[in-house]
Parts: structure tokens; sequence; C-alpha cells
């Protein structure tokens, strides 16, 4: 079953950056990985983040799970229970063309996934995810070139942080009350024709 059509692909070749591989979440830990843009430069036409996850048969809550960059969200989503019997997988993608500016440095990126796994919740989860950039070739068939065709993507994402009484950063985020509340601390620049806040 799919739940939404997948994310419209340009015809051409993409460029594929594995964010994380097979990581596995037995636990409350958080899982990090790190990000370079070299093996894909820009400019890019698309950029599409997708994910696999699946569920070890057994017993197992439904668990929330958040992939980030640099704080800026990528994904937020939740897991299906499993049964005896069934172990379900499942594929995830999002259009992030948008986020381009966050895809031009190097990031340190987070995986939120608690779980708790002992004689009672046998269920483990296990997940993958990447980034497809789709390089702007020029021009299209009319002649135009392709960013006419298109909103121009942001040319900063700022992320929303939460900081908490530790100094820290909550991740992920929670607004329990209207006194509870996501921070920003960066001046605005002149030339920044463009943001995306997340």
């Amino acid at each position: 079953m799919t739940a939404d059509p997948p994310v419209p692909r340009p015809h051409h070749e993409r460029c594929v950056v594995q964010l994380f591989s097979n990581f596995q979440f037995v636990n409350f830990d958080v899982h990090n990985y790190q990000f370079s843009p070299d093996q894909c430069p820009g400019p890019w036409e698309k950029v599409v983040f997708t994910a696999d996850f699946n569920v070890t048969a057994g017993r197992q809550f439904d668990r929330t799970a958040v992939v980030n960059m640099g704080f800026v969200n990528l994904y937020f989503g939740t897991t299906p229970e499993p049964r005896r019997t069934l172990s379900p997988s499942w594929h995830v993608e999002r259009d992030v063309t948008d986020y381009g500016a966050l895809f031009t440095s190097a990031q340190t990126g987070h995986v939120i996934l608690g779980n708790i796994v002992n004689s009672t919740y046998t269920g483990v989860i296990s997940g993958s995810a990447a980034l497809e950039f789709y390089p702007k070739h020029g021009n299209n068939e009319r002649g135009n070139d392709h960013e006419d065709d298109r909103a121009h993507p942001a040319d900063a994402v700022y992320p929303l942080k939460q900081v908490n009484s530790n100094g820290g950063i909550n991740e992920p985020a929670f607004l329990h009350t209207p006194r509870i509340s996501l921070q920003r601390h960066s001046p605005f620049l002149a030339i920044s024709n463009r943001s995306t806040w997340t």
C-alpha cells in the first residue's frame, strides 16, 4: 500500500548521498551522521530525501521518528507496530529542494527514534536514508532556464531550536504550553532575499 504518490523526479541521472545505513534503534540514544556536499555539487533541479525502515516481527509499540540535518527537520513520522508473524517495512520520501541552501555545506545530522527492546518488547527497528540530487541542466525544451519554471528555493535555511534548562537543545522540541518557545539567535542579513524557517 502507498499512502502518498512518489515524489515526481526529473528524467536525468541522479547523484545519491547516503546519509546513514542500517542504523538499529534499540534504546533512546540519538544516532549521528555526517553530510558532505562534495560528492554531489550543485546547482540542483531537485533534491529528494528517501528513507527505508523496518521492524522485526514480535511485539513493539509504534515509535516517533525524526531525521534532521543541522537541526533542520527532514522527516517526522511514526513507525507501524509489528505482529508475532508480521515484520513491517516501509519507504518514505520528501521533496526537500527548498532546503537547497542547507546542502551546500557540511552538516551533522541526527536520527531520533527512541525504542525499548527487552524480553517483552522484542521488535528491533532499523533504517537507512539518502538524499537524491538531480543536477540542473541549463535550458529546458522551450529554451528557458529551469529557474524560470519553478519557485526559487530559499537562499538560507534557519532551524528553530528549543533550549532546555541545561543549555542544551531538546530534540525533538515539545510545546506543551503557550509559554514554551522555539528560538533562533541569528541576525537577518540584508542580502538574504528568501529564507526558510523549519
